[in-house]
């Protein structure tokens, strides 16, 4: 945790590493350096491993005998990394 939010560690070794890490979006592209904002990989399988397991576990209950069109834990989680996603790029 230290390393993570008290000093800029991550963001240097995710600048300088040439490796498929990081998505960058385009913060103004008006401007004439381009201001990049960054996405780490971590940002993206970790919730994506979580939602995973809310699926299975939607999946679990409705073989356990709640019959359901809809898995709401799955549907809940997916929205809000939806969001998560885009207000994260747009801020």
């Amino acid at each position: 945790i230290f390393w993570v939010f008290f000093t800029a560690v991550m963001v240097g070794v995710a600048k300088n590493l040439d490796a498929p890490i990081k998505l960058l979006f385009a913060q103004d592209i008006f401007a004439d350096p381009v201001k990049h904002s960054m996405l780490g990989l971590g940002d993206i399988v970790i919730p994506g491993a979580f939602l995973m397991l809310l699926l299975r576990f939607d999946q679990h209950m409705a073989k356990k005998g709640k019959k359901t069109k809809w898995y709401p834990y799955f549907q809940a989680g997916l929205a809000g990394y939806i969001l998560g996603l885009v207000l994260t790029t747009t801020a």
